[in-house]
């Protein structure tokens, strides 16, 4: 063996470049020893043939190289140790040794080979362990050459500077053992090395599995509590539009309604000069409609009558009011007449003067106290007028618009008139029959209560007409009416109507509390209304219950699923820990006796 007594190297310090020489001078020797079942020849100069040291790096100071060589007494100790435990694998064949209780680490050549048996070894083989030693031996000596550094040349000393580097060695000869074993797609079996990192590298997998889980329940969570509850608000929103919808459908069916009846009275009084129709004949008539349901405040029959028919007309009526309605004022033909007695020119209500022809009011029902509007020539008024051209010319249903009514009634509010000429007909029928009107007064109250006797939803109902053609410049939109339907849980309904006032706009455009509103366009008589429909409580509001419960049950199922992964991953770590010996201390492997088992001496560099 080469002596290193009196060598004195000189180099710059380089901790990892002389910690990657050491390690690659360990395993390149465990190569070696490893190679084959026996020991190689030994050449002259006390290395095996194919042990390819590179020459020692210089250090910057002079140190001494002087290392103690091991005892025999410690040979044979390690020997002893390493026969014990068969099949055990050292790591590039040397092992740490703790030589005193102050930790301090010295280190001694193993003489073991790769296969180990329980038989002694024999005296053939003394001198080719001895060299074998004496090889591991100089590696040793170039351990302490690389990291002994302006130190006193002394056994304290170098056990002291190899104690200190021996974590950084065993760490990366770890490495370097773990990468060549992938590479060559062969991991070594029963090594707490490879256990070791396969167990940390999974421990630290199942965690970022478990939190990924967690946040991956969080985002789904998220997800599914935010999508529900829209699909809640649009599931409602159309609930809504749905009802609202129904109530414009069942508000233009009535008045489809109202349409029908206006031209039944058409039908009934056609012929009333040939049949010899009387007061009491139409009253009939009014029975028979107000028993389908109809709610109408008055319907009447409005004849064309020329001047030569004027006298005989009023002097029939007179005899029908004496006789069944005594306390009517009835003056005959009446209606709008220039009012020459005040400065500026107004109309106000006269006997009518003589005309050409007139459209008296003839019958009516029901008849008030006061006679109401019997006898008035509607054509006197200008927007009758206009609304009696209408009718002629399309012989359609033509609707007024909205006016305050008056009379006797307590609850006296805004409301239309329908006028019909009837329809055309393939019979052949005199001019003057064609001429004649009939008209209904409908009370808007009434529209809306007899459209809401169906309803079994809470709704704010607001009726607007905006006339003829919807031209905001030659028409103006004016408030008709309102309701308010508070439908109980008894099934009970509470009616709410608005203030009548042609001017109120204050819900025209407006939204509810909820963002909820529904409003379309309805043609009735030749006139556009809208209708606007608004919630009046949390009946539509989103039912989120159901969605935040699915969505907590949704992330608890996450966090029980990240918390089953860690409990088995601290499981598995436990039982690993118990089956092996990585959970004891260096000293209890050290100073375990003989006679333990092999899995117990199975144990690598720095465990």
């Amino acid at each position: 063996m080469k002596s290193s007594n009196d060598s004195k190297l000189k180099a710059p310090r380089d901790d990892a470049a002389a910690r990657k020489v050491l390690i690659d001078r360990i395993l390149q020797h465990q190569d070696v020893t490893d190679g084959s079942g026996d020991e190689e020849e030994v050449g002259t100069t006390g290395k095996h043939p194919d042990m390819k040291l590179p020459p020692p790096p210089t250090i910057v100071s002079t140190v001494s190289t002087d290392i103690i060589p091991p005892t025999q007494h410690q040979h044979q100790q390690q020997r002893q140790r390493t026969a014990s435990c068969p099949g055990a694998f050292n790591v590039a064949g040397w092992n740490a040794q703790a030589s005193s209780p102050t930790n301090n680490v010295s280190l001694t050549a193993d003489a073991s080979t790769t296969e180990v048996t329980d038989d002694p070894p024999s005296s053939a083989n003394n001198n080719d362990e001895e060299q074998h030693n004496e090889d591991q031996q100089e590696i040793l000596i170039t351990a302490a050459r690389v990291y002994d550094e302006n130190s006193v040349d002394t056994d304290e000393n170098l056990d002291r500077r190899l104690s200190q580097e021996m974590p950084r060695i065993e760490e990366e000869i770890r490495a370097k053992i773990m990468d060549e074993a992938v590479e060559a797609n062969v991991m070594p079996q029963g090594t707490s090395i490879i256990s070791s990192l396969l167990f940390a590298v999974m421990a630290k997998k199942t965690i970022f599995l478990a939190g990924l889980v967690v946040l991956v329940g969080a985002i789904a969570t998220t997800s599914f509590v935010c999508k529900g509850i829209q699909w809640e608000q649009h599931k409602q929103e159309e609930v809504f539009k749905q009802r609202a919808r129904d109530y414009v459908g069942e508000i233009g069916a009535t008045w489809r309604d109202f349409e029908m009846a206006s031209m039944w009275i058409h039908e009934s009084c056609r012929k009333w000069r040939e049949d010899g129709y009387t007061h009491g004949d139409f009253q009939v008539l009014y029975d028979y409609l107000t028993a389908t349901g109809l709610d109408f405040l008055q319907i009447e029959w409005i004849p064309n009558i020329t001047h030569s028919e004027r006298q005989s007309m009023e002097a029939q009526t007179y005899a029908y009011i004496e006789n069944h309605h005594p306390t009517v004022n009835y003056t005959g033909f009446w209606g709008l007449e220039p009012d020459y007695a005040q400065e500026e020119m107004q109309t106000a209500s006269h006997p009518r003067s003589e005309q050409p022809f007139y459209f008296p009011i003839h019958f009516i029902a029901p008849i008030s106290r006061e006679g109401g509007v019997l006898g008035l020539d509607v054509y006197s008024k200008k927007h009758e007028r206009d609304m009696i051209h209408v009718a002629k010319e399309t012989r359609e249903p033509v609707l007024t618009p909205p006016f305050y009514l008056t009379g006797d009634r307590p609850d006296d509010g805004l409301g239309v008139i329908l006028y019909s000429a009837g329809v055309p007909t393939s019979s052949n029928e005199s001019l003057q029959s064609s001429l004649d009107l009939s008209a209904v007064v409908v009370e808007i109250s009434h529209l809306l209560e007899r459209t809401s006797r169906v309803q079994g939803t809470s709704l704010a109902v607001y009726l607007y007409d905006a006339g003829k053609d919807q031209d905001p410049e030659t028409n103006k939109t004016n408030f008709m009416g309102g309701v308010e339907i508070k439908v109980n849980p008894d099934g009970t309904k509470e009616l709410t109507f608005a203030t009548l006032d042609l001017d109120n706009h204050a819900h025209l455009g407006s939204t509810s509390s909820e963002g909820l509103q529904y409003e379309e366009q309805l043609l009735v008589g030749h006139r556009h209304w809208t209708v606007m429909v608004q919630p009046i409580d949390d009946t539509f509001d989103p039912e989120v219950g159901f969605v935040i419960l699915s969505g907590s049950l949704i992330f608890a199922a996450t966090l029980l699923v990240a918390a089953w992964m860690v409990h088995s991953l601290r499981q598995s770590l436990r039982m690993h820990q118990e089956s092996t010996p990585e959970g004891r201390t260096k000293e209890d492997l050290w100073n375990a006796p003989s006679n333990q088992s092999s899995a117990a001496c199975d144990v690598e560099l720095g465990s």
